[in-house]
């Protein structure tokens, strides 16, 4: 834009001039007692204000159309799951403090969304029509299966898949990829994808609440139930942090878990505001 074209399309003093000529065509001005200098500038001001106004609410229905075709979805919840079904039937199940932007509809070829958090997907296959899920590190792609996305484990992101192929792609090279089938598990972190084979039969426990523990050490047992009811247990006898416990639960209490563990090494349950210690 030239500058003379920026000063038309901005000369409060023309538009001014248009209106007041107008109002005083039509006999709407009231005569004052004030200068009309006075009455002038004052009408100038009170345009100017109208105008921003004005373009204020442009402004902020512009960006309210476009955001109001996302919808953001938050699990606020203290222990539970929070279900969400996509428009295309997918389910995504959101642990504590998971995060999703999905559109009302998905496009002609392609369903997009980003997310932040842990979840497990179930996505509906669609053919020609990929899911792909946008974090801040890398890009999980799939045509029809299911898999688990965490984002929170110590600045690195980890995709685990249960059924079907996931295709994860570093989010700045999408040529830095890897493809991943049932069982498999990729980590991205500093630009890095490495691919390996889970190992951790209760990885998925946060959600099941199932838990298979065949010569499991203390500590891994202790982080699995962090993980799966949100909680913070600290062990603060360092003698049994390597001892292996050889047990199941199926949808148990946490309290009930908790005794279990203690009994066998007579070790105290004592619980905080903000912890659960076992000493």
């Amino acid at each position: 834009m030239t500058n003379k074209q920026h000063t038309e399309l901005f000369n409060t003093d023309l538009a001014w001039d248009k209106l007041y000529n107008k109002l005083k065509e039509e006999n709407l001005l009231v005569p004052e007692k004030k200068p009309v200098f006075f009455l002038h500038k004052a009408m100038k001001i009170a345009a100017i204000f109208v105008a921003l106004i004005s373009l204020s609410m442009v402004v902020f229905f512009y960006f309210f159309s476009n955001t109001g075709r996302q919808v953001f979805v938050e699990n606020n919840l203290q222990s539970a799951i929070k279900e969400v079904q996509l428009p295309d039937g997918s389910v995504i199940h959101l642990n504590k403090g998971a995060k999703i932007w999905y559109p009302k509809e998905f496009a002609e070829n392609t369903r997009e969304i980003t997310f932040e958090g842990e979840a497990f997907f179930e996505i509906t296959k669609m053919n020609g029509k990929p899911f792909v899920v946008k974090t801040q590190k890398a890009e999980i792609k799939v045509l029809g299966t299911s898999f688990n996305v965490n984002t929170l484990i110590n600045n690195k992101l980890e995709v685990l898949v249960a059924t079907g192929k996931v295709q994860v792609s570093e989010i700045e090279n999408k040529q830095n990829a890897v493809l991943l089938t049932a069982g498999q598990m990729a980590s991205v972190q500093n630009s890095r994808i490495l691919k390996h084979q889970n190992t951790n039969k209760n990885y998925l426990s946060w959600k099941t609440k199932q838990f298979n523990f065949e010569n499991v050490e203390m500590q891994q047992v202790v982080e699995d139930l962090n993980r799966a009811y949100n909680v913070h247990i600290v062990l603060n006898n360092e003698s049994i942090l390597t001892r292996k416990l050889r047990t199941h639960f199926d949808n148990k209490p946490l309290e009930t878990i908790l005794k279990v563990i203690a009994e066998p090494y007579n070790l105290k349950i004592k619980q905080t505001e903000n912890e659960i210690i076992l000493e």
